[in-house]
C-alpha cells in the first residue's frame, strides 16, 4: 500500500518550477520559475497547454458590456489638481468604451430611474437617499506589471528575512526548494486543466482586489472568457478602424541568465573595448568597467560588430564558409544559433558559453531588438539587477544589456536595485521605465530601489523625461497578492524614509493606473487612435474599480486605506463581474447568478495523506495507479527505443486519467462550502461567467473538465471559485514532491483562502506580515525591516551559500 501511496504523490508536476538545476563553468544555480527562461520543457508545455486550451478572452470574439455608472470620480479626471477632491458623475459604458463622462448633481439621480438608453443604471452608494459624500468613488482599473501567477496559490515563505544578495541565492536554497518548488504542485506537465484552475485562481486573487491588467501569463488558453487580461495580450487593446494596433507587450522575465552570459562579458566585451579603443588594465574595478562601456559607446562601439569579431576568432570556419558579415539577419542567425552548425564549425578550444550562448539566447536578443525597433512596438517588461545594490553581479547586468544595445526607449525593467546613479539617469533620457517591487525586495534582500537617487536623477530632468515608475506585486511565496496591498507597504516605506512630499499618494496611485500603461504605450491619450487604459475619459476602454469612499482625498482613500472588502465593483469592458450584491444586483445579475464570496472548503485540508480522509484519494483509482507503478519500472528497463516511447506515451495517457480520476471524485463528494462573511466582515458577489459570455465560456468543456480528458466528465466547473478550491487545493496539499515524499512536516497542510481576511492557518498570515513589516514611525525594537538588517549577518551565516561569490569569480569581479 505505501508504494501505492507514493504513486498517487506522483500526479501532475515531474518538472517542478524551480527544481532544474543548471550548472556552468562552475556555477550551481537553482531557478525560480521554469518559464521564465523559454527552455525546452516550458515551450512542450506550451505547446501542450495549447493544443487542448480554448481560445484566449483576448480573441476577436471579445465581449463588450454596457452599463452607466453614477459615483465619486476624482477631480483630475476633469482636468482639475489632484488635491481638487472628487465630483459626483455619471460614466456612460457602451460596448466596452467609456462614451461619456460628466458632472451630476444629486438631484438629477431621480431622473435617471434603474435604467437608460436601454443600460443598466448603477448608482454606486449603499444608502437609500445619498448624499454627494455618500457615493463610492470610481477609479480606473489597476495594472500590475509584475506577477508570476502560477506560484500564487502558495502562502508567504516564512523564513524570507532579508539575507540574501541576490536572486540566484535563495533559489538555491534547500529550504527554499522545500518551501516553494517542492509545493508548487500542481501546475505543469500533463494535465492543461490544473494549469488552467492555478491560473484562474490567480486572476481572482488580482481581480478581488482591483488588478484588471496583470502580467505573468504563459499562454492565452487558461483565462479564456473569465475575469481580467492578460497584459501581454495584444487583442485585449482597441484602436479606431484603419488604426494599427501595437505588438504584443514582450515580458521575457530575463533577458540575461549570468549561467550563460559569461561569454558576452568575459570574450564578447573585450572585443567591443577594442572597437571604442578603450584599454582594460586586469586590475580594472567594477565602477572602471562600467565607464569603459559607456566610453567604447560614446567612441562608437557596436555589441553587433563586437560579437562578429569574436565568431571570426573562434569560429572562423563557420564565418568564412558561409559569408557572415553581420550577425542579426534571418540569414545569419539561421546559422549562428545552429548548434550543430556550431559545433562542427567552431574551434576546439572555445568558451564553454559561445555554444550556449549563441544557439539559445542570441537569436532572443536580437529579436528583442527587432521588437524596440517597430514602429508599432508597446514594449519589453524584463527583469534585471535583482538584489543588493553592492553585490557585484547585480551591478554590471545593466551596463552588458547597455553594451548590447538593449538599454533604449521601450525597455522596461522590473526590480533594478542594482543600476547606478548614471543608469538610472540614462533610463529617464531613454524613456524607459522600472517596476518597483518593494516588499519582494525587502523580504528577500532587505533592500529596495534607492529613491532618493531617483529623485534627485528626475528633479534634474526636463518635465518629459522622467523615470516612470510602476508598482509590482511579485507573486505571492515572496511577495504581496496585488498591488492595491504592494502600494500600502510602498506608502509605509516612503513615509518612513521621510519622502512623502517627493512620492505623494497621488504619486503612488499613478504607479497602478498612469505610470504602467504608459511603460507599455497603451495610455489613453485620446490623440493617437488608440482607446487605452489607465484613466477615466471618454473613448478610454471601460474597465473600471469601484471603492468604497473612506476618506475625501480619492488617491489617499485607494493607496492608504481600501482593502478586499472595499472593492464594491469590477468593470471589464463594461462588462459588470464582480462586486457588492446590491450592485450586481442593479446591473442584473441576481444571486442565482452570481457566485457568493468570500467563501472556503476547510475539509479540503482532510485529504492530505496523513490525515483523516487520505486513504478515499487512494481508492479512486487504485488500479491505476498500480498499473503505473508496474510500467514506470518496465520503462527503466526497456531498451527498445520504439516500445520505450509507447510505454512512455502509455505512462503520460496514465497521469491523465489518475488527475480525472481524482478530479471527478472531488466532484462527485460534498464539502461544505462555508461563507466567509463573518470572519471577513463582508460579502460580494462574482457574476457566473456564463452569463457574460455565454456559450463561450463553455464552448470547450470547461465547466466539466473535458479538455484533454476525452469528453470525461467530472462534475466540477472551472467557472466557480468553489470548485477551483475543489480541484487546487487537493492537488496542492496531496500531488507535491513534500506530499509524494511523504516529508509532511514541510507539505502544504491547508489550501490558502482567496481572501487575507479568512487565510487564519498560518502562525503569522500573509495579512499580518505585510502589514506589520514596514511601520512609517519608530517602534521600540523595529519593525520586521528593521530587525532583519539588524539579524542579516547572523541570517547570511546560517544560509552558508556562496553563490553570489561564484558568480563573482566567474565574470571575474
Amino acid at each position: 500500500m505505501k508504494s501505492i501511496k507514493n504513486l498517487i504523490l506522483l500526479l501532475l508536476c515531474f518538472i517542478i518550477a524551480g527544481a532544474s538545476t543548471l550548472q556552468r563553468d562552475g556555477i550551481d544555480l537553482e531557478w525560480v520559475d521554469l518559464n521564465m527562461y523559454g527552455d525546452e520543457d516550458t515551450r512542450q508545455l506550451i505547446e501542450r497547454e495549447n493544443q487542448f486550451a480554448p481560445e484566449g478572452r483576448g480573441s476577436e470574439e471579445l465581449t463588450y458590456g454596457s452599463v452607466i455608472l453614477i459615483g465619486n470620480v476624482p477631480s483630475v479626471f476633469f482636468g482639475d489638481r489632484p488635491e481638487d477632491g472628487v465630483r459626483l458623475s455619471q460614466i456612460k459604458i457602451e460596448d466596452g468604451l467609456i462614451t461619456e463622462l460628466k458632472e451630476i448633481s444629486v438631484e438629477e439621480l431621480e431622473a435617471l430611474g434603474k435604467s437608460k438608453d436601454g443600460m443598466k443604471v448603477v448608482t454606486l452608494s449603499s444608502k437609500k437617499n445619498p448624499r454627494k459624500s455618500d457615493f463610492d468613488i470610481v477609479y480606473p482599473g489597476l495594472i500590475d506589471l509584475h506577477n508570476h501567477p502560477k506560484q500564487n496559490n502558495l502562502p508567504t515563505w516564512p523564513l524570507a528575512k532579508g539575507q540574501f544578495n541576490n536572486r540566484f541565492e535563495w533559489s538555491k536554497w534547500t529550504e527554499y526548494k522545500y518551501a516553494v518548488s517542492k509545493n508548487i504542485n500542481p501546475w505543469v506537465n500533463f494535465d492543461p486543466v490544473i494549469t488552467c484552475a492555478a491560473f484562474r485562481w490567480s486572476e481572482m486573487q488580482a481581480m478581488i482586489l482591483g488588478t484588471t491588467y496583470m502580467q505573468g501569463y504563459v499562454s492565452s488558453g487558461c483565462v479564456s472568457h473569465f475575469s481580467i487580461h492578460r497584459v501581454e495580450d495584444s487583442r485585449v487593446y482597441r484602436y479606431e478602424d484603419g488604426v494599427e494596433s501595437e505588438s504584443p507587450v514582450s515580458a521575457p522575465s530575463f533577458l540575461l541568465t549570468p549561467q550563460d552570459f559569461t561569454y558576452v562579458w568575459n570574450y564578447v566585451r573585450p572585443k567591443f573595448l577594442e572597437l571604442g579603443k578603450i584599454e582594460e588594465s586586469e586590475s580594472a574595478s567594477i565602477e572602471e568597467k562600467i565607464k569603459n562601456i559607456d566610453k567604447a559607446i560614446s567612441n562608437g562601439a557596436t555589441y553587433d560588430q563586437a560579437l562578429l569579431n569574436s565568431l571570426k576568432e573562434f569560429c572562423p570556419d563557420m564565418i568564412e564558409k558561409n559569408k557572415i558579415t553581420e550577425v542579426t539577419s534571418s540569414e545569419s542567425l539561421e546559422i549562428i544559433t545552429d548548434k550543430n552548425i556550431l559545433e562542427e564549425s567552431c574551434r576546439e578550444e572555445i568558451p564553454k558559453k559561445l555554444i550556449r550562448y549563441m544557439s539559445f539566447y542570441h537569436g532572443g536578443i536580437a529579436s528583442r531588438h527587432r521588437t524596440l525597433d517597430s514602429e508599432n512596438q508597446s514594449g519589453v517588461v524584463a527583469h534585471l539587477a535583482e538584489g543588493r545594490s553592492t553585490d557585484p553581479y547585480n551591478r554590471i547586468e545593466f551596463p552588458m544589456l547597455k553594451m548590447m544595445g538593449l538599454a533604449r526607449k521601450g525597455m522596461n525593467f522590473v526590480h533594478g536595485i542594482g543600476i547606478n546613479q548614471g543608469g538610472l539617469k540614462h533610463m529617464a533620457e531613454n524613456e524607459m521605465g522600472l517596476v518597483w517591487s518593494p516588499y519582494s525586495n525587502l523580504l528577500l534582500y532587505g533592500e529596495t530601489l534607492d529613491l532618493e537617487m531617483i529623485r534627485k536623477v528626475n528633479k534634474a530632468q526636463s518635465k518629459d523625461k522622467k523615470l516612470l515608475l510602476a508598482i509590482g506585486s511579485d507573486w505571492v511565496p515572496t511577495g504581496s497578492k496585488t498591488v492595491l496591498e504592494e502600494i500600502k507597504l510602498a506608502r509605509k516605506y516612503i513615509h518612513k524614509l521621510g519622502l512623502a512630499d517627493e512620492f505623494t499618494d497621488y504619486d503612488l496611485y499613478k504607479m497602478m493606473t498612469e505610470n504602467p500603461a504608459r511603460l507599455i504605450n497603451h495610455f489613453h491619450t485620446g490623440e493617437d487612435g488608440e482607446h487605452g487604459i489607465g484613466t477615466i475619459a471618454e473613448g478610454a476602454i471601460g474597465t473600471l474599480i469601484v471603492l468604497k469612499k473612506h476618506r475625501t482625498d480619492p488617491f489617499n482613500n485607494i493607496v492608504e486605506i481600501a482593502g478586499e472588502g472595499d472593492v464594491n465593483l469590477v468593470v471589464v469592458d463594461g462588462n459588470v463581474i464582480y462586486g457588492e450584491p446590491d450592485y450586481l444586483s442593479q446591473a442584473g445579475y441576481s444571486s442565482s447568478k452570481t457566485e457568493e464570496l468570500p467563501n472556503y472548503l476547510a475539509e479540503i485540508s482532510e485529504f492530505r495523506m496523513d490525515r483523516s480522509r487520505g486513504e478515499e484519494l487512494i481508492g479512486v483509482a487504485e488500479a491505476l495507479y498500480k498499473e503505473r507503478e508496474e510500467l514506470e519500472g518496465a520503462v527503466d528497463s526497456e531498451e527498445d527505443k520504439q516500445k520505450k516511447s509507447k510505454m512512455k506515451k502509455r505512462l503520460k495517457e496514465l497521469d491523465l486519467e489518475i488527475s480525472m480520476a481524482i478530479s471527478t471524485y472531488m466532484g462527485s463528494i460534498d464539502i461544505e462550502n462555508k461563507s466567509d462573511s463573518r470572519r471577513c466582515r463582508f460579502t460580494k458577489g462574482f457574476v457566473h461567467q456564463e452569463e457574460i459570455f455565454d456559450e463561450k465560456s463553455l464552448a470547450v468543456g470547461l465547466e466539466e473538465f473535458q479538455m484533454a480528458t476525452g469528453g470525461r466528465k467530472s462534475g466540477l466547473n472551472l467557472n466557480r471559485v468553489v470548485d477551483l478550491q475543489k480541484l487546487l487545493g487537493v492537488h496542492l496539499i496531496t500531488e507535491s514532491v513534500n506530499a509524494r515524499d511523504e516529508r509532511y512536516e514541510k507539505a502544504m497542510s491547508y489550501f490558502p483562502s482567496l481572501y487575507s481576511c479568512n487565510d487564519l492557518n498560518d502562525p503569522v498570515t500573509h495579512g499580518t506580515r505585510l502589514d506589520e513589516f514596514v511601520q512609517d514611525k519608530s517602534l521600540s525594537g523595529g519593525d520586521e525591516m528593521d530587525q532583519n538588517a539588524h539579524n542579516r549577518e547572523r541570517l547570511r551565516e546560517e544560509y552558508g551559500n556562496d553563490a553570489s561569490e561564484k558568480m563573482k569569480e566567474a565574470y571575474g569581479l
